[in-house]
């Protein structure tokens, strides 16, 4: 069983008030965690949104300049 340890992330980016909707974003986000190890768990929500989101493609790297990144599966598919 793996002992998850907790690592916290949060931004607030709030579109609803621009006179605009987006159709498509894309987002960097840099996190540098002090946990070690070999495993990950992501937790995604859109607390500002009237809608669902939808990702084409969510990204992981240990290296800031994504010189090797990771592609993020659910339940093993793309």
């Amino acid at each position: 069983m793996i002992s998850w340890q907790l690592g916290i992330m949060q931004t607030c980016d709030n579109f609803a008030t621009m006179p605009f909707r987006l159709g498509q974003l894309a987002q960097v986000v840099a996190y540098t965690p002090f946990l070690s190890g070999n495993k990950v768990r992501l937790v995604l929500s859109n607390l500002y949104g009237e809608a669902d989101l939808y990702f084409d493609e969510i990204y992981l790297s240990k290296e800031e300049k994504f010189h090797v990144k990771h592609q993020v599966t659910y339940l093993k598919q793309k």
